[in-house]
């Protein structure tokens, strides 16, 4: 009896770690086809390679704000498809005059393989330079990159749980969560096999790499 409550607590811990990040990528997809209409006229997506979305990213503080989130990354791989997506960490701190308690989307666009490829090494940092004042309930704003090979764009989150004032540096580090990876996919893969979409995509994948297909070619 013990063994079979212990299997059943076993699969049910995969399950739930199924779903959990299932409804990530669904978040993701919501995140990017707004992003898509809001900037139906600037066609920021065209030509792009890869692109990192982020959902409720959090941030808060006075003076030196700490940044956390979890998001999903997709890129065009050497064969031109869209690869099945990645987990990834965002985390980092903010340095200005910053106050205050916020959730925000993030989504950064890369224009090449090069401006992203440190991702996999886990050894990927940014820095992202705030143009718009955080409100409340704001739209969004435009955040510049120290980069030209890609750009990033913020908008304060449906989840949003306070308001938060200020601009200055992001000084951030993003890397694969491997784990979420893992239970995404119920088996351990190669980030090249990940990369050139071997795993068998899910419902959510299909429609995430339609999104950003139809996307990145403008």
């Amino acid at each position: 009896m013990r063994k079979i409550l212990l299997m059943l607590a076993f699969f049910a811990t995969i399950l739930s770690a199924d779903i959990v990040q299932n409804q990530k990528v669904k978040r993701a997809i919501n995140v990017l086809n707004d992003f898509i209409i809001e900037n139906k006229d600037q066609n920021l997506l065209k030509d792009a390679s890869a692109i990192a979305i982020f959902t409720d990213l959090t941030k808060g503080g006075a003076g030196v704000s700490v940044i956390n989130g979890k998001g999903i990354f997709v890129a065009k791989n050497d064969d031109g498809q869209i690869s099945s997506p990645f987990f990834v960490d965002f985390s980092g701190i903010e340095l200005g005059a910053t106050l205050g308690l916020s959730s925000v989307d993030l989504i950064i666009v890369y224009k090449n393989s090069r401006s992203y490829h440190k991702i996999f090494e886990n050894n990927y940092r940014i820095s992202l330079s705030t143009q718009a004042t955080m409100i409340n309930n704001a739209s969004g704003g435009a955040i510049t990159t120290n980069a030209p090979e890609f750009f990033a764009y913020a908008r304060e989150s449906s989840n949003s749980r306070g308001i938060y004032l200020g601009v200055g540096i992001q000084i951030s580090h993003m890397g694969i969560n491997r784990q979420d990876t893992i239970d995404y996919y119920d088996r351990i893969y190669d980030y090249e096999d990940i990369y050139n979409n071997s795993p068998k995509a899910s419902k959510y994948t299909k429609k995430l790499q339609e999104l950003a297909r139809q996307s990145f070619k403008g």
